[in-house]
């Protein structure tokens, strides 16, 4: 996976992430029983971050599935700001909350599957970029312990 193209047209791994994301396949698919869980928003501009989430990329998790590590990284323990956000309002992501979201794009109800599936703050260029078309930036929150 280092620096090819993803099987979705438009979607791309950085060399850097894909390293990272190495992970043993039969974590991702196991659910160890878990229950649905509620998801809600804190304010509109938490509506948009995660509208605008699931619009640039749900079609690529569709195709590749193993793209969600990618986005559950870019999502644990990382604030995103909105440029029309005059309060600078952080949009962030618990571990579960990041699992919740994608789940949500793949149309499943169990964050488990994603959970820790990748290393937390840690954002790739693709998504960022992504993510700064539709205004976005994102900081780290800094609690990851190899810093």
């Amino acid at each position: 996976m280092t620096g090819e193209k993803l099987p979705s047209e438009g979607c791309e791994n950085t060399a850097s992430t894909a390293a990272a994301l190495t992970r043993n396949e039969s974590n991702l698919d196991q659910h160890y029983g878990q229950e649905e869980i509620d998801y809600s928003y804190y304010n509109d501009f938490d509506r948009r971050f995660d509208e605008d989430f699931r619009d640039l990329f749900t079609e690529c998790l569709k195709k590749d599935s193993n793209f969600g590590r990618e986005l559950w990284s870019s999502l644990a323990n990382v604030s995103w700001y909105h440029k029309d956000d005059p309060e600078e309002t952080a949009c962030r992501r618990s571990f579960r909350g990041a699992g919740t979201l994608i789940a949500i794009m793949e149309g499943k109800d169990i964050y488990t599957k994603w959970y820790c599936s990748g290393p937390y703050e840690t954002v790739s260029g693709y998504i960022s970029s992504a993510m700064a078309s539709k205004g976005w930036r994102c900081e780290p929150d800094g609690y990851r312990s190899d810093k």
